[in-house]
């Protein structure tokens, strides 16, 4: 039953029996496209400092959110070094484990 529409249309029932919103999908196309964009962006126009330039650099979007909840720099510091050791432990464990052939 994939690409099935429900009554409104607005859901997809896919093969696993669970139904999908279209807007949600629609929405997170336009946020890998954006992202795709951001990620080459050196690509479309000069920039006149690298992304690891700090003190010239934005704090990222996740980071600007962080702080306007009112999170301190020091929490916000720790959020982001515990998430970055998260992703080089999958990195080590997970993606190098998929590559292994059995």
């Amino acid at each position: 039953m994939t690409g099935v529409s429900s009554s409104g249309g607005a859901d997809v029932v896919t093969s696993q029996g669970r139904s999908r919103i279209d807007s949600i999908d629609l929405l997170r196309g336009v946020v890998i496209v954006l992202m795709a964009l951001d990620h080459a962006r050196d690509f479309f126009g000069p920039t006149p400092y690298g992304p690891e330039d700090l003190p010239r650099a934005s704090a990222g979007l996740g980071t600007a959110l962080l702080e306007a909840r009112g999170k301190s720099r020091a929490e916000i510091s720790n959020f982001l070094v515990s998430r970055g050791v998260w992703l080089v432990v999958i990195e080590m464990t997970v993606v190098n484990l998929s590559r292994f052939e059995f």
